[in-house]
């Protein structure tokens, strides 16, 4: 799962919590950082965040500085961001939260009900906090020209088909007109996720990383992806506690259309940076889900 620290990091992290008794790789191989489970001497579990790219470090420590401290409390955990590197071991160090990443954890359908009710909730207060959206583009030119940029990159790796059904469900943007972008996590799906069996009621988030404005059902996308194919009432408790749909009732059909487009925009995104990246996983989730689309 990829190297082990180096000395210098090592050196880091114990003039920060102490030496460490154990440092273990975990998350994700291809992701565009490195993270290690940290037990320290006498302080606890930590966990050790590397990034590859600046840009993505700057957005954690961003949200964690601009967002995070409204959103503790309630239902939902966070981590604390413990300690930062200095620029040139661009690394974050954060507290552990208790339990399993949600992903990697068998739920019942009851609990993944539960669960997903209390996502719902959680990113809706992250999208309700206040916000100025001073970008100049608009999302109705934004999203298009999304959409156009993961085509010129990687295009050749859809078929004809695929691409033609992602441009139709964009089409020219006007879906988008009027929407405003709000502080959204970016990367909201089970992996990052944990759930602690002796807290059945709570739910942790983590990996901020991807956090900035955005259209806010871009924080629907993941849900949507795993969830509505194999477990719809799961998705239905997450658009509850949203607030955008009442129980028993489908979703009204712009907020429908719209996550359409931007799922679309999602897809072609996953086969084209999962082929880039060597992920096979991913590139073919990304054909799964025009599959999806197109049915």
């Amino acid at each position: 799962m990829g190297p082990p620290p180096t000395p210098e990091l090592l050196d880091w992290v114990a003039r920060t919590v102490g030496t460490p008794r154990v440092v273990a790789p975990c998350g994700w191989p291809q992701g565009p950082s490195r993270v290690w489970r940290v037990v320290g001497s006498d302080r606890g579990l930590f966990y050790l965040k590397q990034f590859s790219e600046e840009n993505k470090r700057d957005q954690e420590i961003a949200a964690y500085e601009c967002f995070v401290p409204a959103l503790r409390g309630g239902a939902v955990l966070l981590p604390e961001l413990v300690a930062r590197s200095g620029p040139t071991l661009r690394s974050l160090l954060f507290s552990a939260l208790e339990g399993t990443v949600v992903s990697r954890s068998p739920l019942a359908e009851e609990e993944g009900i539960r669960l997903h009710r209390i996502a719902g909730e959680f990113i809706r207060r992250m999208h309700d906090l206040p916000f100025e959206d001073d970008d100049t583009l608009p999302l109705s030119q934004s999203i298009p020209l999304r959409l156009a940029l993961w085509l010129e990159r990687g295009g050749d790796r859809l078929s004809g088909s695929e691409g033609d059904l992602a441009r139709r469900l964009v089409g020219d943007g006007s879906l988008f007109a009027g929407d405003r972008r709000v502080p959204c996590h970016r990367d909201f799906q089970t992996r990052n996720w944990i759930f602690d069996q002796n807290h059945p009621d709570r739910l942790g988030v983590i990996d901020f990383e991807h956090t900035r404005a955005d259209h806010p059902l871009i924080d629907w996308v993941r849900v949507h992806e795993r969830a509505l194919p194999r477990y719809p009432r799961w998705f239905e408790a997450f658009t509850q506690g949203y607030g955008a749909a009442e129980n028993g009732r489908a979703l009204d059909d712009g907020i429908a259309l719209r996550l359409r487009a931007l799922s679309a925009v999602h897809a072609v995104g996953s086969v084209v940076w999962g082929s880039a990246h060597r992920d096979a996983e991913f590139e073919r989730a990304g054909h799964e889900l025009l599959a999806q689309l197109r049915s």
